[in-house]
């Protein structure tokens, strides 16, 4: 409904139908919370929020990956045999000496670190093959 308002929708009507999952049922509801005036300035601002998350989202999945990447190194660093130092004591990673699973059994996914609540939103616009209905 913002990308709607933005690109100057103005039919509170057409707003409404929009309307996703249980917010379907209120669509009489949403037509009159929409009626109203939304200027240019609106749009403006409405559209740099947007845009920001789009990028907070781009940002998060790059944190995402690299989470991702560290916990296959330390789990990599814990089932690798300890390399010998030169004064000739064992060198263990300290990860390695922690009783239990690896790092990655002990950490969801990395979807699940640090969500990303905005990606479906983002696919939308993109048209991708990932949206929800």
């Amino acid at each position: 409904m913002l990308e709607a308002l933005i690109a100057g929708t103005q039919s509170p009507a057409a707003m409404a139908e929009l309307a996703k999952g249980r917010m379907r049922g209120k669509r009489p509801q949403l037509a009159e919370a929409l009626t109203g005036s939304f200027t240019a300035h609106q749009r403006f601002l409405v559209a740099r929020q947007l845009a920001h998350i789009d990028h907070l989202d781009v940002l998060v999945g790059e944190i995402s990956d690299e989470i991702t990447q560290r916990l296959r190194l330390a789990d990599d660093a814990a089932v690798a045999p300890a390399a010998t130092g030169t004064t000739g004591a064992a060198v263990v990673p300290v990860d390695a000496a922690a009783p239990g699973p690896p790092l990655t059994a002990r950490v969801p996914e990395a979807a699940t670190v640090v969500p990303r609540p905005h990606a479906a939103a983002i696919a939308r616009r993109a048209g991708g093959q990932n949206a929800p209905p």
